[in-house]
């Protein structure tokens, strides 16, 4: 990533990129943006079960949330993949591919949690502001389908995890065909349904491979083989837009970065099939 140099009077007014960021996906109202190939991850290679994954958005989330760094404002990553049930590479740009068996997933998971320890500041606002207006934008890249038809979700922000069905902000299911996707969701009013029996929310989870942890037992042997690329929470009233324009700016720069000279143009990875059935 290059230097950052402040421009003193420089008033830049594209509505594109309209502040010189750390990412052009950043917004002000950016809460969370998860991307492996960026610089300030700072991760080699596959990360261990319970590594924190960085912030990238770590400077808005800190102007609206009141405090924290790209780390305590991060997410948990989990990890219960047996060898037979699943498989994580970084592709050759950098991000993290999950290889999921159709055959021996056997209920087992691997993906970010945002919970009241490792995440307490994230989890913490947006426990205390259920019913904002949040939205998400995931980028990734279907490498094998599931043969699954029903609960495909691959994220659930937060839940009710007595009864995740009906009690959930922002369920996102990539869509379940090979090749490159662009998911995006407004969840204009908050949570749905209701919290558990204390009024308190159970643990988030942005993206999952196979199936987030509430679904385990339902597909226990299905999950789509998947490449995350992008994961972006974002408080749309803090953000200045609406989400109408927060979905186009997204289109555009998702994009710029898989044409040609983009930073996830020419991607490789493994053939899923070559590496579990």
């Amino acid at each position: 990533m290059g230097q950052q140099i402040l421009l003193q009077g420089a008033n830049f007014v594209d509505e594109k990129y309209p502040i010189l960021r750390a990412d052009a996906r950043i917004t002000n109202g950016s809460l969370l943006l998860l991307d492996f190939s960026h610089s300030l991850t700072s991760i080699a290679g596959v990360p261990s079960d319970g590594t924190i994954i960085p912030n990238i958005a770590f400077e808005t989330a800190n102007q609206i949330i009141g405090s924290g760094d790209k780390n305590t404002l991060g997410c948990l990553f989990k990890n219960t993949l047996a060898a037979a049930n699943g498989k994580l590479e970084r592709t050759s740009k950098g991000a993290l591919h999950g290889i999921i068996s159709n055959t021996s997933r056997n209920q087992k998971t691997a993906g970010f949690e945002i919970n009241s320890s490792t995440s307490a500041l994230l989890w913490n606002y947006i426990k205390n502001n259920l019913s904002r207006n949040y939205a998400v934008f995931i980028w990734s890249y279907v490498t094998r389908v599931t043969p699954a038809t029903s609960n495909l979700n691959d994220s659930l922000a937060f839940v009710n995890s007595g009864g995740a069905a009906n009690n959930y902000l922002l369920p996102v299911s990539v869509q379940n065909s090979v090749g490159v996707k662009r998911s995006s969701l407004n969840a204009a009013n908050g949570f749905t349904g209701s919290l558990n029996a204390n009024n308190a929310l159970n643990n988030g989870f942005p993206f999952y491979w196979g199936q987030t942890p509430p679904y385990q037992s339902l597909n226990p042997n299905t999950g789509k083989s998947m490449i995350l690329y992008s994961y972006h929470l974002v408080d749309v009233a803090k953000s200045g837009k609406t989400f109408a324009e927060l979905d186009a700016i997204d289109a555009a720069l998702f994009n710029d970065f898989f044409s040609s000279g983009g930073r996830f143009y020419g991607d490789t990875w493994s053939d899923p099939a070559s590496v579990l059935a």
